[in-house]
């Protein structure tokens, strides 16, 4: 989910698909941690407004927008973990579940672009 955003980042498609390879599936591809759409969504997010000087006040700046933006997932789906989100338990389980979180946290990005 994060290659639509790498000209913004100045990086190539190639570059942003191995910084982020480990987000699909979950973060590590645990599937008991981190949803990968977020982990994404905030490898965006700190690519495009992390301030180039990095002072206190910067990083906890940037870290309560983040925290802003990414309760938002939270309230929306009741969760941030993988595991919840999907029903790792569901033997049928395919990636297409996971469609709903990105498309979210491309909506959550494309708010914060607009703010």
């Amino acid at each position: 989910m994060a290659v639509p955003y790498a000209g913004l980042l100045k990086l190539s498609p190639r570059q942003v698909n191995r910084i982020s390879a480990s987000f699909g599936g979950g973060f590590l591809v645990c599937r008991k941690s981190l949803c990968g759409a977020l982990a994404g969504m905030g490898f965006v997010l700190g690519g495009l407004f992390y301030p180039d000087e990095q002072t206190h006040e910067g990083k906890k700046s940037f870290m309560d927008r983040f925290s802003k933006t990414s309760q938002k997932f939270q309230d929306k789906f009741g969760g941030i973990n993988c595991c919840d989100l999907i029903n790792c338990s569901d033997p049928n389980y395919k990636r297409e579940h996971c469609l709903p979180f990105v498309l979210e946290c491309i909506d959550l990005i494309e708010h914060e672009l607009k703010n």
